[in-house]
């Protein structure tokens, strides 16, 4: 038996979080978590670590795929290799034709299956396991609320007017006050059944109940999972591939960090990972991006102030247009690298230097 690989990728919120299980030969099971969005992306961007001998891969230089969270061996997985290489020319593309992926599986020999479940799914898979025969709620309850139901469409189609009395032979006063969820009671002789509306909305409110407590139950907490089995680590691949394509994502670079991610959003300018800019390794791209510039302004405005009256007109001026050129790129391209041209303009040594060669002169200078 080879070895078999599970891939679940859920969805919430419209966020998506994998899971890559791992079962040997020997039924042992490792698995680790992963992020559907970068980790092709990162995949690819590991190019740096082959080395290309002949035509042909050294595979000494790279024995094992690292990217999902546990080693996979793919020295001798040839369809590896294959379609690592489609999926570099996927995501390298301008992505506006179509993707073949029934032509990819074809060519990297890929064996997988899958299933999509949904949250409604589940809860319906749960109360058929246990006994419910209805989408809704369970069998007793709707057994019990359909009943109910009838002899209220019943009394209201016999009686003329709006108004139960107490005593009437056409009124069960009993059933009706036992079962106050359907009427209002006015008081003792007079019970005002509920509208339409509002048996539905109470029908609802049970349903949603019961369902929630059959979340609970079954632990989901995800709005779809699609679910993968495969048996090679092309197939982990393929797997991720497919939901990505599937689902309509496109791989877009990251404006700040420069890799590539998988997203559905049009415009999407920043991935998800954390910012390799020094200071901020713990923050988003987008985010380390929004505060180094901020904090960069601040510091921009002290030494400006603290300059104006320490150098000549000639070395402001240049100070303030060397600060703008830097700026301006970065508004264009925020990328680590030009973050850091501008951290190193504003550096304290720097600083130093225009003060020494844009000093105001004195009369002491002269003398």
């Amino acid at each position: 038996m080879n070895t078999k690989y599970i891939v679940d990728i859920a969805i919430k919120n419209s966020k998506i979080s994998g899971i890559l299980k791992v079962i040997e030969n020997n039924n042992t099971v490792k698995s680790s978590h992963f992020n559907p969005a970068l980790v092709l992306c990162d995949l690819i961007s590991a190019n740096k670590i082959l080395k290309i001998e002949n035509d042909s891969f050294n595979l000494e230089y790279y024995k094992y795929e690292k990217s999902f969270g546990i080693d996979l061996y793919v020295a001798n997985e040839p369809q590896y290799w294959n379609i690592r290489e489609k999926i570099y020319s996927i995501i390298n593309s301008d992505q506006k034709s179509s993707i073949d992926l029934g032509q990819i599986q074809r060519i990297c020999e890929i064996e997988f299956s899958h299933s999509v479940t949904t949250k409604e799914n589940a809860i319906l898979d749960y109360k058929e396991l246990n006994g419910f025969n209805n989408d809704k709620i369970g069998k007793d309850e709707i057994d019990e609320i359909a009943d109910k139901y009838k002899k209220m469409e019943l009394l209201a189609k016999e009686l003329p007017d709006e108004y139960f009395i107490k005593n009437n032979e056409k009124t069960d006063f009993n059933f009706l006050e036992q079962n106050s969820v359907f009427v209002e009671i006015e008081n003792e002789n007079t019970i005002i059944p509920k509208s339409t509306d509002e048996l539905v909305s109470t029908y609802e409110r049970i349903n949603k109940k019961v369902n929630k407590a059959i979340e609970e139950q079954i632990n989901i907490d995800n709005d779809y999972i699609y679910s993968y089995t495969c048996y090679s680590v092309a197939g982990i691949l393929y797997s991720v591939l497919h939901y990505l394509i599937t689902n309509k994502y496109r791989f877009l670079k990251c404006s700040h960090c420069e890799n590539y991610f998988a997203t559905k959003k049009r415009n999407a300018n920043y991935c998800e990972r954390n910012s390799k800019l020094k200071g901020y390794n713990d923050k988003s791209c987008q985010l380390a991006k929004k505060r180094s510039l901020n904090a960069l302004s601040e510091r921009y405005n002290d030494i400006r102030d603290r300059l104006e009256d320490t150098i000549n007109e000639e070395g402001f001026k240049k100070f303030k247009k060397e600060y703008k050129k830097y700026r301006d790129i970065i508004f264009e391209k925020p990328t680590i690298k030009n973050i850091e041209k501008l951290t190193n303009f504003l550096k304290k040594e720097n600083i130093k230097e225009f003060r020494l060669k844009y000093k105001v002169d004195t009369v002491s200078d002269y003398i």
